[in-house]
């Protein structure tokens, strides 16, 4: 089963909008999938705390809890900014947080160099489940193929965010190149 454990990244009109990929890949292996109608982002807390019981919310999150396996790649800043309501939202997203300490985006929430999330969990407006909770996951793999995401992917593998990743070839040699 496909599970899509993080809210809409709000690519609604793109394939890689989170539900839509969670449907092609549960089609191409003719399997059931499991999706969340939710944003990925929700900044009021109460609002956020609550929309996780609802009853066409929560059999998604329950099976997320269960994954043994994460399929995931790397966002960057602009990949966020790209998408208009978080781009006017980001001060209120990441109260704190200067743009230039984000080297990458994983599991919706920033990174440094370091491999250090930058946002705790009092502060993380993101839905889905938790970061503590992913990281408990036992196999989490990120597939990038871009040349520009390999600092943050070197970043990544410093923090133990990934268990696994796949790269082409000039990545690969980026990364590599960047002394993990």
């Amino acid at each position: 089963m496909f599970t899509q454990f993080m809210g809409e990244n709000g690519k609604y009109n793109s394939l890689a909008g989170s539900m839509r990929m969670v449907q092609k890949a549960a089609n191409k292996y003719n399997s059931q999938y499991s999706t969340l109608n939710a944003p990925l982002y929700i900044l009021n807390d109460q609002v956020r705390q609550l929309l996780a019981l609802e009853p066409a919310i929560q059999p998604t999150l329950t099976t997320a809890h269960q994954m043994d396996l994460i399929l995931t790649t790397l966002g960057t800043m602009e990949s966020l900014e790209s998408i208009p309501s978080w781009h006017d939202s980001l001060a209120a997203l990441f109260p704190n947080i200067k743009a230039k300490q984000v080297v990458g985006l994983l599991y919706g929430r920033p990174f440094d160099q370091d491999g250090h999330f930058l946002i705790d969990s009092s502060a993380d407006k993101t839905f889905g489940i938790s970061i503590d909770d992913i990281l408990k996951v036992p196999i989490r793999v990120a597939v990038v193929n871009n040349k520009f995401k390999s600092y943050a992917v070197a970043a990544a593998l410093r923090g133990n965010f990934l268990t696994d990743v796949i790269l082409d070839e000039p990545t690969a040699t980026k990364v590599l190149a960047s002394n993990v």
